[in-house]
């Protein structure tokens, strides 16, 4: 069964259509697209991170996650800490883009609320007080995240999570999320053993690939022991008085002597250690290391909560919010959020050779004139983007019903760009490359695959990888041989990859382990998926709810029991399709009486009623397949 419909065993009210009540901080600086799509792409509900940032870098951000996931998702703001002008512009870019959720924070701002409300958001507020959680549900806040001390970043809990949470939850009427040194299934349970619906967690995800932070950062967290982080408001610079922190000790906190309180931002000397794009940033200020960061990172605020110790390692956010990382160490188990065990590497590698299987079934079952149609709409996603990019371009000879590039293959050879194609030399060894040109001589290589016969070597600088299957989060999932994982990984940052393959089997997660290399750009026929570079979002994810014949989308398990009786008209050649579906769904098609209406007219229902975008694609596809079959 597809981990998209599956479901936590844990009764929670937090009204956000996540499949677990795991909320990801709204970290400014960090939260941005690439790691709040993940987490709601695995089942959580990720937020961005836009604290005083540009209306036009929100309206990008809030697009990048559209692209990325069809999940909802939200944005933060703090409307003491950003300037009027500033915040109106920022509310008025969420509002336009139709956020379903909004999350603030500090102060209890009622009026930035009521505009929420009044914009259809649901209203998500991060307090530190029983006082502040009653306010922020008086102005119409639907949950309360409750934030102890134990909370890095900026902390506005000033009491144990433990004695606060209780108290806000018998306090209020709404739903309730934990936040404060959370990091693991342990601390979901015991925030809902003390009455929370759900938490809400920032350090954890920092450490992922995902987040924007500094690869500095990120390591300094996993590096850190018990007692690293220090409360203070020593880091005030860009932020209004009395706004203490969380962060790991630094030569700043040392040079402090101990002395870690009574600092006010008016006060502290000016002295620029570091710079963010041509910003000055300064000793003392509030901004964190991000990945465009460069100077005295060390000096600058580290934020980590209290938990930071038990963070091991560098995972991936859906590694930390769903099921799919290695469980074969228990210390393993206990870094998995969702608080569902996890699949350990056997069940992974079953659960993949599965949905492999399903797919390249799914591809086979294609029409010829299908694919040559996905085909060249990819190539009109992908010549573009190849302009600038560097020189060799390695491409691949298809194979399996992949997505034909040979067209764009002899065009670029013609327009004097080096192409060159992948060569396997040995089982389990990098690839090697040579150059390829329109009419080279070639030979039949492994698997009978034509590769260049002219033996001499070159280094591609742009590598174009097929992939069977990925997720939002940009990992791929290949034949399962782990070629190009093994010459990713050679190459390191000397080659820049870029995935090809359809946009039907686009997965929630691929369960991503360690080993597993991410994507820096993976292009379908229906837009390109990448972490500097977000085509505008295909129509297939959005255009049915503004379609005038749009009816509401339907259950999973319903669209599966329509689509099911198809089996007995369908030609056995594209049963493939129906079965990728089907599998997708949760369903099956065996004992199903033949449907009453014809496959095409059931297709047409059933079609505007799909949320998912992968599934809409790949009846769609199914759809297309059919159309001239006599027997359809």
């Amino acid at each position: 069964m597809d981990q998209a419909t599956e479901t936590i065993a844990t009764d929670y009210r937090i009204p956000l259509g996540c499949r677990y009540p795991i909320i990801s901080a709204g970290m400014g600086g960090p939260a941005r697209s690439e790691l709040a799509a993940a987490v709601s792409a695995a089942g959580g509900f990720g937020l961005l991170g836009m604290v005083r940032e540009s209306p036009e870098l929100i309206a990008r951000e809030i697009a990048a996650v559209r692209q990325r996931t069809n999940r909802s998702f939200g944005v933060n703001l703090i409307p003491s800490a950003t300037e009027p002008k500033l915040l109106e512009d920022e509310l008025a870019a969420c509002f336009d883009a139709g956020v379903p959720a909004m999350c603030f924070f500090w102060e209890v701002d009622a009026q930035a609320v009521a505009k929420a409300k009044r914009a259809g958001c649901l209203v998500l507020y991060q307090v530190g007080s029983v006082a502040d959680a009653v306010k922020a549900e008086d102005a119409g806040a639907d949950v309360i995240v409750v934030q102890g001390v134990e909370a890095g970043g900026h902390v506005r809990g000033r009491r144990a999570l433990s004695v606060l949470l209780p108290e806000v939850a018998d306090a209020v009427e709404v739903p309730v999320a934990a936040s404060g040194g959370i990091v693991d299934g342990r601390g979901l349970a015991a925030a809902l053993a003390l009455g929370a619906d759900g938490v809400h967690c920032g350090t954890v995800f920092l450490a992922s690939p995902e987040s924007f932070a500094h690869a500095y950062h990120k390591q300094r967290i996993v590096e850190a022991g018990p007692d690293m982080t220090v409360h203070t408001d020593l880091f005030a610079i860009n932020w209004p008085p009395d706004s203490p922190v969380r962060v790991l000790k630094n030569s700043v906190t040392a040079a402090a002597s101990g002395k870690l309180w009574g600092y006010h931002p008016d006060e502290l000397p000016r002295e620029a250690i570091a710079d963010e794009e041509g910003r000055p940033l300064w000793r003392y200020g509030t901004d964190s290391p991000l990945r465009t960061t460069t100077g005295d990172l060390e000096a600058m605020a580290l934020y980590a909560g209290d938990g930071a110790a038990r963070v091991t390692g560098i995972q991936p956010a859906a590694y930390r919010t769903d099921a799919g990382g290695d469980c074969g160490d228990p210390r393993q188990r206990r870094q998995h959020l969702s608080g569902r065990p996890r699949m350990n590497w056997p069940e992974v590698k079953a659960w993949r050779r599965e949905a492999r299987q399903k797919m390249l079934a799914a591809r086979a079952a294609m029409t010829m004139a299908v694919r040559e149609d996905l085909s060249r709409r990819l190539i009109e996603q992908l010549r573009p983007i190849l302009k600038d990019r560097p020189t060799p371009i390695s491409f691949y000879w298809p194979i399996k019903a992949e997505p034909d590039l040979k067209p764009l293959m002899r065009a670029l050879d013609e327009a004097g760009v080096e192409v060159c194609l992948p060569v396997c030399i040995k089982l389990g060894e990098p690839l090697i490359f040579r150059r390829w040109t329109k009419g080279a001589k070639m030979e039949r290589g492994f698997w009978d695959i034509p590769v260049p016969a002219d033996p001499t070597e070159v280094q591609p600088r742009t590598l174009i990888a097929p992939i069977v299957g990925y997720d939002g989060a940009g990992y791929r999932l290949g034949y399962g041989g782990g070629f190009f994982d093994r010459t990713l990984a050679k190459f390191g940052g000397a080659a820049e990859a870029i995935g090809i393959g359809y946009s039907m089997f686009r997965l929630a997660t691929i369960h991503p382990q360690p080993h597993d290399v991410r994507m820096a750009t993976i292009v379908t026929e229906a837009g390109i998926l990448a972490a500097d570079a977000v085509s505008p979002a295909s129509a297939v994810c959005y255009l049915n709810e503004s379609d005038p014949t749009y009816a509401g989308f339907d259950a999973p398990s319903e669209t599966a029991h329509k689509l099911a009786e198809l089996a007995g008209h369908l030609p056995p050649e594209r049963r493939g399709l129906l079965d990728y579906v089907l599998w997708r769904l949760g369903g099956t098609a065996a004992d199903m009486a033949p449907a009453a209406e014809s496959s095409p007219a059931l297709l047409d229902q059933v079609l505007p009623r799909i949320r998912d975008d992968a599934i809409h694609a790949a009846i769609a596809v199914l759809r297309a397949s059919i159309a001239e079959a006599p027997n359809a």
